[in-house]
């Protein structure tokens, strides 16, 4: 059995007991993303049980009972059954615990900073947080945990940290951005078990029905059986633009819109509703996960334009100031997947009078139902900086040598509470691969 050298010190100093707290949590961290190092790790411990149970033996080689010490990882020795089937048993029972545990352990410190907080918050900025089960419930909080994960609190809300890579969410909503450098973060609620594999990603508890939103950001995560269940495998890999509810039975379903202010979470669940209520389109599929993102005052510079691309952003066209019409106006960030889409509609429900924007692919030739119910405002936008795809094939680098794509802005009036919708973006027949429209909505 071979680790890489630096796996290897980690598994010497926490058989020797001299492991610290940093490298227990860099253990556990790749013992839960690595089943092949989970093996390994027993049939080592296996091998070091074995050893000291035989140097412990009179008749036992002087060479090994010089060489073995806890730790010590020698060359393969032969196999002693009896030790080797309860040592097995007893350290895989020893492993799974140790990855799967959901209660803190008091050999581990977790250091909990304080790196934000709303005028609301009792706590300050800069505090180290003793206590693990933080509840707050009024304003925000940002926490910091080992100099690594960050979760934004959205009171209502009630925590748990059970170390710097495991947390329980009890109730309300949380925001966690785990970097990129880190993998193997584990979220739990009565719901579900979310383990992050390098992302940025939401949550909202409802303890009352015994449910769980979770809103993909960025990356990826997996979903899993709550602790404790009966089988630990995922059921459901989620990407950046991807939104369910998840029912305590695992019964899931799409979850559509999510209002994306300093706190995400449902949109039908937003307490003081903005002038878009609702958003909801006609696709059937239910394996279809993607959400459509309200960003309120969303619509400026350098804002994402969409949930499922993290690099496509708004930006005025080249020499010209953002349009102070839109300026501030509510985004709704679509998907660019449905840019190929010959029959999607997409509904917004209204709470009253406002102005509609739809932001259309220049090069796109004008759908029907954008002619017949809006009216090209002469406005321009930009969306970028793309990396080199077949979107932007045909486009020339700007003055900054990035590549963007230029939209023509349409807008509608629209006089009462209500529902519109709007088509897809490409008119049957038409070739190309072209950008998804953007969409844009103003209280009047």
């Amino acid at each position: 059995m071979k680790f890489r050298d630096s796996k290897s010190a980690l598994v010497s100093a926490y058989i020797e007991g001299r492991a610290t707290a940093d490298e227990i949590r860099q253990l556990e961290m790749i013992l839960r993303a690595e089943p092949e190092f989970r093996r390994l790790f027993v049939e080592h411990l296996n091998v070091d049980v074995a050893l000291a149970d035989i140097a412990s033996r009179e008749e036992a080689p002087k060479e090994i009972q010089r060489a073995h010490r806890p730790g010590y990882l020698p060359a393969r020795y032969g196999r002693w059954p009896a030790v080797a089937a309860c040592a097995m048993a007893a350290l895989a029972i020893a492993v799974w615990g140790l990855s799967q545990r959901t209660t803190p352990s008091s050999s581990l410190t977790t250091r909990i900073e304080v790196l934000d907080i709303s005028q609301e918050s009792e706590f300050s900025i800069g505090q180290i947080v003793a206590d693990r089960r933080i509840s707050i419930d009024r304003g925000s909080l940002s926490l910091r945990l080992d100099d690594g994960p960050t979760l934004e609190l959205s009171a209502p809300a009630d925590v748990e940290i059970l170390d710097g890579l495991h947390v329980r969410v009890h109730s309300g909503g949380v925001t966690v951005d785990v970097g990129e450098d880190v993998d193997g973060f584990v979220l739990d609620t009565t719901a579900a078990r979310f383990v992050d594999l390098g992302t940025r990603f939401a949550v909202s508890v409802d303890p009352s029905a015994g449910e769980t939103d979770v809103i993909v950001l960025e990356g990826e995560i997996e979903v899993n059986e709550p602790a404790g269940a009966s089988t630990a495998s995922p059921y459901a890999s989620l990407i950046a633009g991807d939104a369910l509810t998840i029912a305590p039975n695992n019964a899931v379903r799409r979850l559509a819109a999510v209002s994306m202010t300093s706190r995400v979470t449902r949109l039908d669940q937003v307490e003081q509703a903005g002038i878009v209520t609702t958003i909801t389109d006609n696709v059937a599929d239910p394996e279809y996960r993607r959400f459509y993102g309200l960003v309120p005052g969303g619509m400026r510079e350098d804002e994402l334009a969409y949930t499922t691309i993290g690099r496509a952003r708004w930006h005025s066209a080249e020499g010209e100031e953002f349009p102070a019409e839109l300026l501030g106006a509510d985004a709704i960030r679509t998907f660019h997947d449905d840019r190929r889409s010959w029959d999607l509609n997409i509904s917004i429900d209204l709470a009253g009078p406002a102005a509609m924007y739809v932001m259309v692919d220049a090069r796109n030739p004008t759908p029907d139902w954008l002619l017949e119910d809006f009216a090209d405002t002469g406005l321009q936008l930009r969306t970028g900086p793309w990396r080199e795809v077949g979107v932007v094939e045909d486009v020339t680098p700007g003055s900054d040598g990035g590549l963007y794509v230029s939209y023509r802005v349409w807008k509608r009036e629209i006089l009462a509470a209500g529902t519109v919708t709007l088509g897809p973006p490409r008119t049957r027949g038409q070739p190309g691969n072209r950008a998804m429209y953007g969409i844009a909505v103003r209280a009047m």
